[in-house]
């Protein structure tokens, strides 16, 4: 018979008491899935159309115009896919009024998004979004059917607003983005004669929880909470989980003494996002913002604090740049 208590004391001194089966670690099964590559999610980059959900707050219901975005990055994007996008937007009183694409997906243009408390067309991060998708090759420049490829947005994105209070189970905005991105997925059910696939939810807010300790030290939990229910809510109307990736903190960035409280406050969600994504898993990555990067979008401000179109087009492209390192494409 085999003594096993023997054989393990030799090899384990043979190996400079290090196991070869499991390296030391005590376990085993840690291989990653050769099918999936450790993503436990697919993305089918040649797929004829693709949905996006964008969330958050006052940046990414966007604070830029449509007449300062530059005429050949519109015609890059139309040129290579066919992009719409349907819009709930400023429900705060303290923000905007609120308006709506009336549960409609529009052609992404410079007259898309309609400001009722600007009175004007506005954008958010959603240029910038696109524009990276298609120059990584997230998204093909030709579908398989012979037509551009179909790029679906749903945005449901409320100024001033807290993931500790109007974006938990127990608030409004949570309710009504879920209802909100069920509707538009049956829209495209409907519009494509296909069972549609969320492709990745961009996450642009935090600062107003960056405001109050209690919501700083509970922003992690919160939104592993946030994202984990998203998940579950939507999986009767598309396969889950699908990518989260949430962009950082950089908001009023300055160096300048006064300023310095704020910006540890908002270090301490970035920190908040690094380990929510950590628990959520592989379809959870960061964007991640450099000191040089923020001082470059903080150039693009405007007066009050909120990013211009330059700054948001910025903004869009880290998102989907973040995306783009998350599928490995």
């Amino acid at each position: 018979m085999l003594n096993t208590g023997r054989l393990r004391i030799f090899l384990t001194q043979a190996m400079a008491c290090q196991c070869n089966v499991c390296l030391g670690s005590g376990r085993l099964l840690q291989d990653i899935c050769p099918l999936c590559d450790g993503a436990g999610f697919f993305h089918d980059s040649e797929a004829s159309f693709f949905v996006f959900l964008l969330a958050g707050q006052s940046n990414m219901v966007g604070r830029g115009t449509g007449a300062e975005l530059d005429q050949n990055l519109l015609d890059f994007i139309n040129e290579r896919a066919d992009v719409y996008m349907a819009y709930d937007i400023d429900k705060s009183g303290r923000e905007q009024a609120n308006t709506t694409s009336g549960n409609e997906f529009l052609s992404l243009g410079r007259e898309t998004q309609w400001s009722a408390g600007g009175e004007c067309y506005t954008h958010g991060p959603e240029w910038g979004i696109v524009q990276r998708l298609l120059e990584r090759g997230v998204v093909p420049h030709r579908a398989p059917d012979g037509r551009k490829p179909r790029i679906y947005l749903i945005k449901f994105a409320m100024g001033s607003s807290s993931l500790s209070v109007q974006w938990s189970l127990e608030g409004e905005y949570f309710h009504e983005f879920v209802a909100f991105a069920e509707s538009m997925l049956q829209s495209v059910a409907h519009l494509e004669s296909a069972q549609p696939r969320i492709d990745c939810c961009l996450w642009n807010q935090g600062n107003t929880d960056a405001d109050k300790a209690p919501w700083r030290d509970a922003y992690k939990d919160n939104l592993v909470n946030f994202v984990r229910c998203v998940w579950k809510a939507l999986e009767t109307s598309c396969p889950a989980p699908f990518p989260f990736v949430p962009l950082e903190l950089h908001w009023r960035f300055s160096e300048s003494k006064s300023n310095r409280r704020t910006w540890s406050q908002y270090a301490k969600v970035n920190e908040a996002f690094a380990d929510a994504c950590q628990v959520l898993g592989p379809a959870a990555r960061t964007s991640t913002i450099t000191s040089e990067i923020a001082r470059t979008i903080a150039s693009h401000f405007h007066e009050d604090g909120h990013s211009g179109t330059a700054a948001l087009l910025l903004e869009g492209q880290h998102l989907a740049g973040t995306l783009a390192d998350l599928l490995n494409v």
